[in-house]
This record gives structure tokens, sequence and C-alpha cells, in this order.
């Protein structure tokens, strides 16, 4: 009797085990593919906090090259209303100079916007190499730009300002949103007790940036569902 009695509470047993360690693998599974993903958006705002910071220093530089750009040309104005050769010659080497360096500020400007947006990519990447430990259904980026939350003061300058967007802190969000399967990585046993499921659960992450004390740091935002 007692063996019969046993007997039949082995499959019960081997049921409660199942589903204790699919509890466990669960959540082991949404531990890992939120902590990974909070980690990537964090690390990618604090290079955007630094990439940002470089790139508002080189505005005082723009200011003064655009200046000197003025008075280039309106020296080379002058010079050629007096026909002056010499005077016209040394004018146009002087607004020449000036465009060089405009040139050179504008394509250092453009560096550290194109590490921002790499810094942004990179985010993605990192949680995508998950795939590898959990099966993962789908993954997006979500950000309203490309780059940083900036805007070009002139904006058809040569060598503009870049001034912070209205509203920054939302404007500089980076979200990363996730489909996964909790179920990832069924052991043999427990294939074995139990079949083969899916328990997919659908998750995102979210940061920006906040300045503090003329630094920028990387903050983490609660998902709105």
């Amino acid at each position: 009797m007692m063996l019969t009695q046993l007997a039949l509470l082995i499959p019960v047993l081997l049921i409660i085990a199942g589903g204790t360690t699919a509890l466990a693998l669960a959540i082991g599974n949404l531990n890992l593919i939120s902590s990974e993903c909070r980690k990537a958006i964090w690390v990618a705002q604090e290079s955007m906090g630094k990439q940002l910071k470089q790139l508002l220093k080189l505005n005082s530089r723009a200011q003064t090259l655009r200046i000197k750009r003025k008075v280039a040309e309106a020296e080379l104005k002058a010079a050629q209303i007096s026909l002056d050769p010499p005077a016209i010659l040394a004018a146009q080497v002087r607004l020449t100079a000036v465009q060089i360096q405009q040139k050179q500020l504008r394509h250092l400007q453009l560096s550290w916007l194109l590490q921002a947006t790499q810094s942004r990519s990179q985010a993605f990447s990192q949680v995508q190499k998950l795939k590898s430990k959990i099966e993962m259904e789908s993954l997006h980026h979500h950000s309203k730009v490309n780059s940083l939350a900036v805007v070009e003061s002139p904006p058809e300058s040569p060598s503009p300002d870049y001034l912070l967007q209205s509203n920054f802190k939302q404007q500089q969000k980076l979200t990363l949103r996730y489909k996964v399967n909790l179920f990832t990585k069924y052991d043999s046993i427990l294939k074995f007790i139990l079949p083969e499921q899916k328990l997919f659960f659908t998750g995102q992450c979210t940061a920006s940036l906040f300045e503090e004390n003329k630094k920028w740091y990387p903050q983490l935002i609660a998902a709105k569902f």
C-alpha cells in the first residue's frame, strides 16, 4: 500500500519540482534581461554625457570664428573697393585662414555627434548579445534623436553653436523595448518532467541625462506601460 501511494506521489513531486525549477529559471532570465538592459542604456547615456560636454565646450571657439569671419569678409570687401591688389590678396589670405579653422572646428563638432550616435547604437548591440543566453522574440530601439538632443545656432553657419533642445531630458531619452521567452534554456531533466513551454515577457528600460554642477549624469526613468 505504502509503495503504491509513493508511486502515485512521484509524478506529483516531479511536477512540483519541475514547476519550481521553471519558476526559478523564469525569474533568473527576467533579472538577466532587466539588469543588462538598464546597464546598457546607463553606459550609453554616460558616454553621451561626456560627448555632450565636449561638444558644448566648442561653442566659445565657434563664436570667435564667426566674428573673425565677419571681420575678414568686411576687410576683403573694403580692399576690393580700394582696387589695391596687395590689400586684396592679404584680405583674401586672412579670410581663407578663418574658413579653414571653421572647417576644422566643424569636423570636430561632427565627430562628437557621430560618437554619440555610436553610443546609442552600442546600447542596442549590447542587449542583443543576450540572444546567446535567452530567446529574444524582439528588441527595438526608441529615440527621438539619432545623436544628442541639440540644435545648431545659427542653423546655416559653417561653425554653429550647439544648444540644448527645449525639454532636453525628454528629447535625450533612450529606450530599449524587448520581448523575451523567460523559459529559455530548458535543461534535459526539466524537459522530461514538463513539456517545453514558452512564457513571453515584454519590458523596457529608459534613461536620459541631467546636469548638475556643469556635469552630465545618466538617469534611469521608470517605465510607463
